[in-house]
C-alpha cells in the first residue's frame, strides 16, 4: 500500500517538467509542491519538511547540487532523486556520492517516475519491517 502521506517536492525550472510530474505523483495518489529554481526550493523547506525531493540539477538561482548538499546537511532523511539531461557518468556518479538516491536522465517517462516511486515505497517499507523486527 502507498504512503500516501509523503510529502513530496519537485524543484525544476521548467514548466512542463513541473507539470509531468504533478500528474504522474497525482495519479499515483500523492500530492506534491513545486519550486521554479533552487532558492524557491530552499523556501520551500523553510517552510515544511519533505520527504522526497525530485531536484533538477542545472537551475537557475541556485544549482541542484548546491541544493543538494545544503539537503544532505540540513535534511539527512528527505530523498533526493536528481533529474538532469547532463548523460555523462563522472556527474551521475557525482551527485549519487553527495548522496542522491536516484539519478534520471531527461527526457524520461512517466513510467520511470513511477518506477523510482515504487522503489521508495519498497525501501520504506523494508525498513519499517526491519524496525519492526529488531524492536520484537
Amino acid at each position: 500500500m502507498r504512503d500516501r502521506n509523503l510529502s513530496i517536492l519537485v524543484a525544476d525550472d521548467q514548466e512542463c517538467m513541473r507539470l509531468l510530474f504533478t500528474r504522474v505523483l497525482r495519479s499515483m495518489g500523492y500530492a506534491c509542491d513545486t519550486a521554479e529554481d533552487g532558492r524557491d526550493c530552499l523556501l520551500k523547506f523553510t517552510q515544511r519538511d519533505y520527504d522526497v525531493v525530485f531536484l533538477d540539477l542545472v537551475m537557475p538561482e541556485i544549482d541542484g547540487e548546491t541544493v543538494l548538499r545544503w539537503l544532505r546537511s540540513q535534511h539527512p532523511t528527505t530523498h533526493v532523486i536528481v533529474t538532469s539531461i547532463q548523460d555523462d557518468e563522472f556527474a551521475i556518479q557525482n551527485v549519487l556520492r553527495l548522496g542522491a538516491a536516484a539519478y534520471i536522465i531527461k527526457p524520461f517517462t512517466a513510467q520511470e517516475i513511477q518506477s523510482v516511486m515504487r522503489t521508495l515505497e519498497n525501501r520504506r517499507t523494508a525498513d519499517g519491517l526491519s524496525m519492526v523486527a529488531v524492536s520484537a
